[in-house]
């Protein structure tokens, strides 16, 4: 039998073993589109979560070690990496799993615990770059008083 050009195949039958029983089920390409974006999905969220805690801990480690570092800009700095290390290892991963799963699988007590770190993680993060902030702008304008 040959096929016309440009003709949409339609769904093929795939096997699912899942606890000694055979399941045939219709897998059309729309399941494997989906699945597709799922997994990219999935890379790019555990890649980026992977670098933001490696990134910050590095941030961190920098600023323990070296004493030269060991200043009140720079431990704004460190104060800042330790509110983005958690906000990754706390509230992304968890996002992540919620994001692709589509569903909250944790639970509604861990669900108000996590929105509670979210909150708590987020205002810690937005309040240490507003020091940040303050604290240059205070550098900037009276450098002869600033220590």
């Amino acid at each position: 039998m040959t096929q016309k050009k440009g003709a949409i195949r339609g769904p093929h039958k795939t096997t699912i073993i899942s606890n000694d029983t055979f399941v045939e089920r219709e897998v059309s390409e729309k399941d494997t589109v989906t699945m597709m974006s799922i997994l990219l999905v999935g890379v790019f969220l555990s890649l980026l979560i992977f670098l933001s805690v490696a990134g910050n801990i590095l941030v961190c480690i920098a600023i323990y070690t070296d004493r030269g570092l060991r200043r009140i800009g720079n431990l704004f700095l460190a104060s800042l990496a330790i509110a983005d290390l958690f906000v990754a290892s706390l509230v992304m991963t968890f996002a992540g799993v919620n994001d692709l799963l589509g569903y909250w699988i944790f639970g509604s007590k861990f669900c108000d615990t996590w929105i509670a770190f979210d909150v708590m993680c987020s205002t810690a993060s937005i309040l240490n770059l507003c020091a940040i902030s303050l604290d240059r702008y205070i550098h900037i304008k009276d450098p002869l008083r600033y220590v």
